[in-house]
């Protein structure tokens, strides 16, 4: 869940609020109580490897009569975008789903940007994860679009000296901080972890994941 910095309705204290009241462990007894279960796990930080972020206690704020939630259409997504309205219902909050398909979702996120105040996005990682999550952060273009102009310039610029000066397989430790500030600044707010189901590596031999995350083959075989 990305707070939208090209929306400006929501201030820090309600950013905090809403990120505790539409945690992932919030969201997902929402899911529990429509029954509309399916497979996750709650998420405190951007991947389940990272160290928990640990969040202040914010008191109920004055929350805006309305709210608008942009996501694309995918199942799990769009389960979480309306149980987040059930619970902001509660909160007395009129919320309006926008519900893209997904090339209409990444156009505007390379074009106009969104107007709604929150954004619902996936990142993924394949098995070459370290380079993967380097290049989501350095180009997401739903995270870049979302944040705003100057906070994406430097964090395009920080990620592309970790590029510089770094190997590949410390990526991930030198990406933490960066999260986890993303998260302590109301930006965002991760949902849930899902488990990866396609893996290349170990099943078949000869096959190596390139930096733009697809597979590169050579000599293929698998084993007897």
């Amino acid at each position: 869940m990305i707070f939208n910095q090209r929306n400006t309705n929501l201030n820090h204290d309600q950013r905090r609020w809403l990120s505790q009241a539409l945690s992932g462990e919030q969201i997902w007894k929402q899911l529990q109580r429509d029954d509309q279960k399916f497979g996750a796990q709650n998420a405190t930080n951007f991947f389940p490897f990272w160290q928990p972020i640990k969040r202040l206690s914010s008191n109920t704020v004055m929350l805006p009569d309305t709210l608008s939630i942009a996501f694309y259409h995918h199942p799990g997504i769009t389960r979480g975008a309306k149980a987040m309205k059930r619970l902001l219902q509660q909160q007395g909050v009129e919320v309006t789903l926008n519900d893209y398909s997904f090339d209409e979702f990444i156009d505007k996120s390379f074009n106009r940007g969104f107007e709604e105040e929150l954004v619902l996005s996936s990142l993924n990682l394949d098995d070459n994860y370290q380079v993967s999550a380097l290049l989501f952060f350095l180009s997401d273009p739903v995270l870049h679009t979302t944040i705003g102009e100057d906070l994406s310039a430097w964090l395009i610029k920080e990620i592309n000296q970790i590029r510089a000066h770094c190997e590949a397989k410390d990526y991930l430790t030198e990406l933490e901080p960066f999260g986890s500030m993303l998260i302590h600044e109301g930006v965002i707010s991760p949902m849930f972890h899902h488990r990866q189901t396609l893996s290349f590596e170990g099943v078949i031999k000869g096959v190596e994941i390139t930096s733009w995350g697809w597979p590169q083959l050579r000599d293929v075989w698998s084993a007897g």
